[in-house]
């Protein structure tokens, strides 16, 4: 929890034009300070956390001809349908970041702390990315939030999701696990989001 709060921390800091050095140095400090391992283990814990950093920075920086930032830890809040008793069905969260593409397309990335990622043949699967990719492509980018739409307000294109997992020791090259993943072609292959959400929500079957 605490390594996962601090790599946001640090990645929403220079997101927002803070001195990456002066942003690492903070993060480091306060990560050392919580740490809660064993001796024997404290010196391989934070040279993880320095690498961890490291790629987190080196991937921002090796997009950047691939995406455009348009925020960071953005809340979302969309209705993508309704249940059966006809109340709103919504999709609550907070994205890591949102870029957008170099076809225009907006693209959910977020970005993985643990020290595992899943096979590469899973990484189309992921419910949470679906999920926020499905909101997305029903509600409209406003500041720092995604919502529903107003009348007039159209949706933009969403071009897919994209698992960043800094933990990899090569990901500012090769970025492993971190090609996007393109949303569906068709609605019935949103699933496995929220199961059973197309019986609800009115969908195209």
């Amino acid at each position: 929890m605490v390594r996962g709060t601090l790599a946001h921390g640090f990645a929403e800091a220079i997101a927002r034009g803070a001195d990456s050095d002066a942003a690492s140095a903070l993060v480091y400090e306060a990560y050392a300070g919580l740490l809660d391992v064993p001796v024997w283990q404290r010196d391989t814990a934070l040279r993880e956390w320095d690498t961890l950093i490291d790629n987190l920075e080196r991937w921002l920086e090796n997009t950047r001809g691939q995406f455009e930032q348009v925020g960071v830890e953005m809340d979302m809040r969309v209705s993508v349908g309704t249940t059966e008793s006809g109340a709103p069905l919504r999709i609550k969260g907070r994205m890591d970041r949102l870029e957008r593409n170099n076809d225009g397309e907006l693209v959910v990335v977020d970005v993985k702390t643990g020290s595992s990622k899943p096979a590469q043949k899973n990484m189309g699967e992921h419910a949470q990315l679906s999920a926020y990719q499905l909101a997305l492509s029903r509600g409209v980018v406003d500041g720092d939030r995604v919502r529903d739409p107003y009348p007039g307000e159209t949706p933009e294109a969403v071009g897919g999701g994209v698992l960043v997992y800094p933990s990899a020791t090569d990901v500012g090259s090769t970025q492993p696990g971190s090609k996007p993943q393109k949303p569906p072609r068709s609605w019935r292959n949103w699933p496995p989001c929220c199961p059973g959400w197309r019986r609800r929500s009115g969908a195209p079957r």
